[in-house]
């Protein structure tokens, strides 16, 4: 594997010899998370590095892309229906977000494009129609006590719209950087 003593040394040919996975199903998604990736395609899959195994973690899920907070909450983007919450502990569904066109504090479309937590704690949604932002920081939505633990924090969430008239170059959001 490379790694950054090979900048170092004086040899001006570094021989870096690639690692390949040949999983069990396609991916059309994945995500690197202590040190698991976590796949997506038919099923929400993991694949542990340590071990090289790939198991089946949640079946027939409806998802596009996903991240996963610090708290082992799943937050995806469901093929054209919104912003699904995902109890990993659990593997329970605990909300699922959709627009509301009557509703300013929805979220401003149904398709997802990009999802990103940046280093406030606060959850980015890029979609066809705008930039959402939670208003609330997703860090202060933990799961301190798995016992007296209620999805119903997740189901009063709010979304700051931001369209091209609040200053974006336009209202189709693709990828956030910070």
């Amino acid at each position: 594997r490379f790694n950054a003593d090979h900048l170092l040394e004086d040899s001006p040919v570094i021989d870096i010899y690639p690692e390949s996975i040949a999983f069990d199903d396609y991916v059309m998604f994945h995500y690197l998370y202590k040190d698991t990736y976590w796949l997506l395609g038919q099923n929400l899959r993991t694949y542990g590095l340590s071990k090289k195994q790939e198991t089946v973690y949640m079946k027939d899920l409806n998802l596009d892309r996903f991240i996963i907070d610090s708290n082992e909450i799943l937050w995806g983007a469901a093929s054209y229906n919104g912003l699904v919450i995902i109890d990993l502990q659990k593997r329970k569904e605990i909300a699922h977000f959709i627009n509301d066109p009557l509703d300013e504090n929805s979220i401003s479309d149904n398709n997802i494009n990009c999802l990103f937590k940046d280093s406030n704690g606060f959850l980015w949604i890029g979609t066809e129609f705008g930039l959402n932002r939670l208003q609330q920081n997703v860090d202060s939505l933990a799961i301190n006590n798995p016992e007296t633990y209620s999805s119903a924090r997740f189901s009063d969430l709010d979304f700051i719209r931001l369209q091209k008239q609040d200053g974006l170059s336009g209202n189709a959001i693709k990828s956030m950087l910070e």
